[in-house]
Formats: C-alpha cells, sequence, structure tokens
C-alpha cells in the first residue's frame, strides 16, 4: 500500500491535518500511529479506509494505492454493528467471508463467552467488544489490518493475548493507539504526528525503528539540535559586538577627522566594516535553529505534603460488591494511609469502576476529593469553553488568572475560548486534571485517566502523579502508568481484593 503527496485540510476552520505525506507499508510491518489527539491519526486512518466517506467535512488530495483486502476495528463501534447479533457479524454477506475456526481461536485466547450467537453485540462489555471485533477482522484473513485503539478497555491477560496474536499476524498493520508498552511490544515502526509553529503546522515523521529507539533518537536530535543552536547564537552574538565595537569606534573617528587623506581612509574602512555587516547576517540566516517540536501535555500537581504519613484516609469494609442485584465479589477489604498511591486492577467486569465510586464515598470527610470518571467528557461538554468551564468566582481577575494558567498548559488562544465540544480527546483530558488541580485537593479518585493521553507525554502526567503530596486511587489498564505510579497493586476478582507485588508479573501470568 503506498500514498504520495496526500494532503487533508479540515473545511471548518481551514487547519491542514495532513500536509504533502508519502509513505509506504510492506509485508510484514506493524505500523504504530503516535501523537497528541486531534492531530491527524484517525484521519489518516480513514483516509485509508474509504477516503469519500469524510469528504463532507474536509478536502482530500494526493493518491492512496489500495491494492489490498483491509479490515479496520473502530475505536468506537458504530450503532448499526452494535444491534447486530454474533450470528449476523459472523455470517455476514457483507466483505470478505470469516474463517470460523481463526474465530474462535482468536476469541478463545481473549477467553470471551460467545456460546449464544443471538446476543447483540450492544450487550457485550466495551472490552469484550473490542476483543470480538477484533477476532472478527484477523478472522477474514485481511492483507492489510487496520486498529484504532484497539487496547481501550481490554484487560491484561487479554492484552497480552492480542501483542501475540498480532505479532503472528501473516500481513500488514498500522493502529493507532496510547498505550506505550503495547507500542513497545507490536510496533516495528513508528510514525509520529506532530502539530508545531503553535500548532499550526502539521508534521509527520515516519520511523523505520521501533518504539523506544525511535523516541531515544527524537531526543537526542533534539539535544543536539538545541546546544548547536545556542552554541550558533552565542558565536553570532559575540561577532555582532565585535563588529558594533568597530563600526562605532570607525564612525566616531570618521565625525571627527579633518585630513582629507584620512578621512578617504576611515571612508574605505566603513565601507569594509559594513560589507563584514553582511557577512554576518548571511551567517544568521545559515545559523542552525532552534528545534520546533510539539511538547508534552504538562499538568503541575502540588508536591507538598498534604496529607500526614498515619493519617487514615481510607478503611473500607464491604460484605458484597453488587451492581444492581449482581454480586460481583465477596469480602472487600481495603486501607490505606498518608499519600499511598493505589491502582485496581482486573478483568474486564469486575466491577473494578463500581468499587471505585464506593471509595470516592468513603474517604475521609475531612479530606478534599477530586473524582475523574471514566466518561468526563459528558462533564465537560455542558460548559462552552475552557474559561467557563474552570470559572467559579466569575471575576475578571479570576479569567485572567485562567487564561494565563491554560497559556502556561499550551493551550492555543483558539483552543482557550472555542467550545470544549471542538478540543481533542488529549485536550479535554488535559482540562480535566487542569479543573482538579485548581481545587487543590488532598485525594484524587481517577477512572482510567490516560485512555487520551499520547505515549509521550504519559511520562510527565505519571511523574506529577507520583510525586502529588496527596493520596491516589485509581483504575487502569495501562502497565507504564501503573508501573510509574502505583506503590500498591490490588486486582479485584469475585473473592474480593488480593494484592499484587508486581504488575509485569500479574499481566503475564
Amino acid at each position: 500500500m503506498q500514498i504520495k503527496n496526500l494532503t487533508i485540510r479540515l473545511k471548518k476552520d481551514g487547519r491542514t491535518i495532513i500536509d504533502n505525506l508519502t509513505f509506504s507499508i510492506n509485508d510484514g510491518d506493524r505500523l504504530a500511529l503516535i501523537g497528541e489527539e486531534g492531530n491527524g491519526k484517525s484521519t489518516l486512518l480513514k483516509a485509508i479506509i474509504d477516503a469519500d466517506d469524510f469528504l463532507s467535512y474536509s478536502e482530500i488530495s494526493g493518491e492512496i494505492s489500495r491494492d489490498e483486502s483491509i479490515a479496520m476495528v473502530p475505536q468506537i463501534a458504530t450503532s448499526d454493528v452494535l444491534d447486530k447479533s454474533l450470528s449476523d457479524l459472523i455470517y455476514s454477506n457483507d466483505g470478505p467471508s470469516v474463517d470460523i475456526s481463526d474465530f474462535y481461536k482468536a476469541i478463545n485466547a481473549f477467553n470471551v463467552d460467545v456460546s449464544n450467537l443471538e446476543r447483540k453485540l450492544e450487550t457485550y462489555s466495551g472490552g469484550e467488544r473490542m476483543k470480538i471485533l477484533i477476532s472478527l477482522a484477523i478472522s477474514k484473513s485481511p492483507s492489510l489490518l487496520v486498529l484504532d485503539e484497539p487496547t481501550n478497555d481490554i484487560d491484561f491477560k487479554s492484552m497480552e493475548a492480542l501483542e501475540k496474536i498480532l505479532k503472528d499476524f501473516n500481513g500488514k498493520i498500522i493502529f493507532a493507539s496510547h498505550d506505550t508498552y503495547f507500542i513497545q511490544n507490536v510496533a516495528t515502526k513508528i510514525m509520529h504526528f506532530e502539530l508545531i509553529q503553535n500548532k499550526t503546522k502539521s508534521r509527520i515523521t515516519v520511523s523505520g525503528n521501533d518504539y523506544d529507539s525511535y523516541i531515544k533518537l527524537r531526543e537526542d536530535q533534539i539535544l543536539t539540535q538545541m546546544q548547536r543552536a545556542k552554541n550558533d547564537k552565542a558565536r553570532i552574538e559575540e561577532k555582532e559586538e565585535r563588529w558594533r565595537r568597530v563600526h562605532d569606534s570607525v564612525e566616531h573617528d570618521l565625525r571627527k577627522e579633518k585630513n582629507d587623506r584620512l578621512g578617504r581612509y576611515l571612508k574605505k574602512t566603513m565601507h569594509e566594516v559594513k560589507a563584514h555587516e553582511k557577512l554576518i547576517g548571511w551567517e544568521k540566516e545559515k545559523m542552525t535553529q532552534m528545534p520546533d517540536f510539539e511538547e508534552q501535555i504538562f499538568v503541575n500537581y502540588n508536591k507538598e505534603k498534604l496529607i500526614e504519613n498515619g493519617k487514615c484516609v481510607l478503611n473500607l469494609h464491604l460484605d458484597e460488591l453488587k451492581v444492581a442485584d449482581i454480586k460481583l465479589a465477596d469480602n472487600i477489604d481495603l486501607e490505606s494511609y498518608g499519600k499511598n498511591k493505589i491502582a485496581i486492577v482486573g478483568k474486564n467486569g469486575a466491577g473494578k469502576t463500581t468499587l471505585l465510586s464506593i471509595i470516592k464515598d468513603n474517604i475521609g470527610k475531612d479530606l478534599k476529593v477530586s473524582y475523574m470518571p471514566q466518561n468526563y467528557e459528558d462533564e465537560l461538554i455542558t460548559h462552552n469553553n475552557a474559561i467557563e468551564y474552570l470559572k467559579v468566582d466569575y471575576t475578571k481577575e479570576e479569567e485572567t488568572k485562567i487564561r494565563t494558567y491554560l497559556a502556561s498548559l499550551k493551550f492555543t488562544r483558539d483552543e482557550v475560548i472555542n467550545k470544549i465540544s471542538e478540543l481533542s480527546g488529549g485536550q479535554k483530558a488535559k482540562l480535566f486534571f487542569a479543573k482538579m488541580q485548581l481545587m487543590e485537593p488532598d485525594v484524587l479518585v481517577l477512572d482510567e485517566p490516560t485512555r487520551n493521553i499520547s505515549p509521550l507525554s504519559l511520562p510527565a502526567i505519571s511523574d506529577e502523579m507520583k510525586n502529588f503530596g496527596g493520596a491516589i486511587f485509581f483504575v487502569s489498564h495501562d502497565r507504564y502508568f501503573i508501573n510509574h505510579v502505583a506503590d500498591e497493586v490490588y486486582e479485584l476478582s469475585d473473592k474480593g481484593l488480593s494484592k499484587i507485588d508486581k504488575i509485569n508479573e500479574f499481566a503475564q501470568k
């Protein structure tokens, strides 16, 4: 598959989201698309599948050659797919036929019960739906497999199974993902989407390296260019200072000199000085520029100790964990003291979100809690823009403070005043983190906090959470985030909570 000079421009704001992109993908390639939300990853995947599908809101030019049989698994299943039964999906006449043997081999690796073929896809959990759709796509034996955030909502064991399935897949793969470890384990090539020049210009870098090698090479190149730019700037400034001293001296002598012969000599000298000024100007044009790159998402949480080590933050005991009349687990016991960071993991449908909500309601009454639900976007879009969302007092001084604060978080002027619904997933996540920060909480309760965070921003977010001076309780499927933030990890099963020593060992059980 080849793409030549592909340019995609959004009609709404005239922004070019993909600019003159050319690349090819070959047999055995597993190409990972990385970058902040809203930078064009999903747009490229849609263009590969069907460029005509989104012409209503974008202008597209260039060439996309698809001599391929393609299967795509979207980030969110459409309503017409959700309304279908497993039987409809397996035996559909729409597109390539499903190899039943391959389907059951994949779905059994994911440990999903599909014994009732008349059950509709919408009745399964989000993670189960993703696993069913991936199994269906694989079993169609496509030459190109396209996956948009395939690790969303799936548990650790299923993630390990997915990594093995993709490594064994006999074809080409293009996938977008926020999961650092998944990208490290699967990708053989990287495509990095950035918005530079104050988010006005698209830049896409294609690398034949694996993820770790690409990130290391990129960081080294940025640091090297920064140092060269600083050295060049210092050298030019020194030359300019020397030139100014000579120029001022000659100009001073020229004004004072009455002797015609010496005056002619000084005029000749001044001509040479001005010629040298042009040489310095030419050098300035050729000097190394500071690197232009998209910086990672940054939030700054309070690092001062907010909770004393011996203070009880949570003392929870439940005989049963239930949703409606369905019992999920017995004997939930969880205690936490001081600024402990606790991660809760478990299989899809184990009740992690339900338990996290109960934890939130049982934190010590004298402690201020900030809660981030999975569907925090629902709260965000009830407000017009970022400023309105962050306002409390509605004073002019407060608005000035908020604008300054958002600028420090790399929000552009348009992103500050545009409707929140028009922000990317990553910008919405950053805005929610900012709201929690401004509340000055003692305790953070977070449900899948990194699902919209780019792997390049994840280290900074993880460091802030690790160094936060208060306590954190969180549910996550992100192995990098858990390993870097959690002091303790608990697995939720039908038998209750059990402590895990190392998350990597748990993921590979």
